[in-house]
């Protein structure tokens, strides 16, 4: 997890960061006299560790405790309220996190996931926490990889799959009506090696996309953007 820095006025005053020594969140803060780290969390914590940046006031983190021998180490989803470090525990069947949340408005939270399924393997799920703290698990319609997730402040989902037998990258887009996709770009090759997805100020989707090999010259970036409803460079 790379340190995840806190505002107020202007100035960083909080920063997350994690202990590899102790497996455990530390937190390093500005105090009357100075900086001061403090841990806040158990030794274990933090597998696969990731935290939200927002300008909340509670600090979101979701990670997977070490495992214990061939155990599949259980999700936890965590908030930090100033004073301690709350923790839920996913559903049993969860076996990974993405490393991506989003919060919505009403403190709604946004986790996809890998679920066991009854055909044998995980598939991909959408995590929703509720504001009263319930949790719901919601498939999702990929039949690829997740490449990338994203949420606007409308609580607009939008997924990124490639399918590697295609070489085609889809975007996923989820409405009260349920999922759409388009397709992006025609075939990739060579192939992405990452993507993210961004929002403009009117919470319309940019989704940038590298693309990498061994061959420097063939490495690129490439950005979408929304136009007349679909994306296009």
């Amino acid at each position: 997890m790379y340190p995840a820095a806190k505002m107020r006025n202007g100035l960083i005053d909080e920063v997350f960061h994690f202990s590899n020594a102790g497996y455990y969140w530390v937190r390093t803060f500005r105090g009357p006299a100075g900086w001061k780290t403090e841990p806040i969390g158990q030794q274990g914590d933090g597998l696969e560790a990731w935290i939200h940046r927002d300008d909340r006031p509670t600090t979101r983190f979701v990670f997977q405790r070490n495992r214990i021998n061939s155990d599949i180490a259980a999700v936890v989803f965590a908030s930090w309220d100033g004073k301690e470090l709350r923790r839920e525990t996913l559903d049993p069947s969860i076996t990974a996190h993405y490393r991506a949340m989003a919060v919505l408005p009403d403190e709604t939270v946004l986790i996809p996931v890998l679920k066991g399924s009854p055909i044998g393997y995980p598939q991909f799920a959408l995590a929703r926490r509720a504001p009263n703290g319930s949790w719901q698990y919601e498939p999702l319609p990929l039949g690829g990889g997740l490449l990338a997730f994203g949420c606007n402040r409308k609580g607009v989902v939008h997924l990124v799959e490639w399918r590697q037998p295609e070489a085609r990258m889809l975007v996923w887009t989820h409405r009260k009506d349920g999922w759409r996709f388009c397709y992006l770009g025609a075939i990739w090759n060579p192939g992405p090696a990452f993507a993210a997805v961004q929002y403009d100020g009117q919470g319309n989707p940019i989704v940038v996309v590298c693309t990498g090999t061994g061959d420097v010259a063939r490495q690129g970036v490439q950005v979408f953007r929304t136009a007349g409803g679909r994306l296009s460079l």
